[in-house]
């Protein structure tokens, strides 16, 4: 794969902060090292801004970057931020210097806070992974600063784009009226925030209670065969308002790597469909039971009979083709987990 050389200087179109840049010439992508953000690819269309939903967009990779940067780090994924839409034909096999981890636009933008609650303390998340310690502070210089905090605040464009600097300034409003954050040493020009003892405990008990990103795991057999199967799914967990994961990868198919555990313990539940019967898929499902999870179980109408007799007994869903898949399992999940708001 040819890659142009490091471009330095460069920013980060995620955070603003300073990072190396190189163009994939054969992509239409950019291969970004951010101290900030940590290391991913991203589409030519997303990192112009020639996209609709930019600032939320920026927010919700903001926020996943830095959820994620340890475990990104550790297992030496790369995320690959693409604006294809699960169902539509992309190869999520393709390798170059280490994994890439493909996630959509539109599965990212899930993450996008649906109430008032929620946003505040999303944002108080992202200032206290900002100022990273108890008495630290965050300083911003008025008519200069504004837009690089923009990404921690979840502004939503919807409102017309005239209203982002008003969205911000109230927002900041309301997080010193709650006593989540308090001025020390500003100035007329500059000012300079730190958290309080109020704020630091919002961050702790929500984290504490949203330890699972709202993604679906799928654990199923990666064959080609599977591939239309493996785009159903993703489209309905999408459609019902959560990321589609899977660890796509065919070396994973009898495998359990530590990566596969990580994502079904932070995910709200699990699709498992059991065509081709294989033992990782068994285990992977059974691990999520046991984590407690909800795990809906699917199976292609063909091969239900050679499904092992103990999950025979479970409530699956035998499926015809992808239309019928599709269907049901959004019943399912409906029914089961329930369909988050997104808008």
């Amino acid at each position: 794969m040819d890659m142009e050389p490091y471009k330095h200087d460069q920013r980060c179109p995620v955070c603003g902060s300073k990072a190396k840049v190189r163009d994939l010439t054969e992509r239409d992508a950019y291969y970004i090292e951010c101290d900030d953000c940590g290391t991913f690819e991203l589409n030519d269309m997303i990192c112009s801004g020639d996209i609709s939903e930019k600032y939320r967009l920026r927010s919700c990779l903001y926020y996943y970057f830095r959820q994620n940067k340890d475990a990104f780090s550790t297992r030496k994924i790369v995320p690959q931020i693409t604006d294809i839409e699960p169902g539509k034909e992309a190869d999520l096999t393709r390798f170059y210097l280490v994994y890439l981890k493909e996630v959509s636009v539109q599965s990212l933008l899930q993450l996008f806070p649906q109430n008032i609650s929620d946003r505040i303390a999303m944002i108080m998340v992202n200032l206290g992974n900002k100022v990273k310690y108890f008495g630290n502070t965050f300083s911003i210089e008025y008519n200069k600063d504004e837009p690089s905090y923009y990404p921690l605040f979840f502004l939503d464009e919807n409102y017309g784009a005239e209203t982002i600097k008003t969205q911000f300034d109230e927002m900041l409003r309301i997080l010193k009226g709650h006593h989540l954050i308090a001025e020390s040493n500003s100035n007329l020009s500059c000012y300079k925030y730190k958290l309080t003892l109020e704020g630091w405990a919002l961050i702790e008990g929500y984290q504490k209670s949203k330890q699972n990103l709202p993604q679906g795991f799928t654990a199923m057999w990666f064959a080609d065969e599977m591939k239309p199967a493996q785009f159903a799914i993703a489209k309905i967990v999408q459609e019902c308002g959560y990321m589609p994961l899977s660890i796509d990868l065919k070396e994973h198919n009898d495998q359990i790597v530590p990566e596969i555990l990580f994502e079904i313990r932070r995910s709200e539940f699990v699709v498992a469909d059991m065509t081709g019967h294989r033992g990782g898929v068994y285990y992977e499902a059974g691990y999520a039971e046991g984590l407690g999870k909800p795990v809906i179980y699917c199976c292609r109408e063909d091969d239900f009979k050679n499904m092992h007799f103990d999950l025979k007994q479970k409530s699956t869903i035998i499926w015809k083709d992808e239309v019928d898949l599709q269907e049901r399992l959004k019943k399912r999940i409906e029914a089961t987990v329930g369909k988050r708001q997104t808008s």
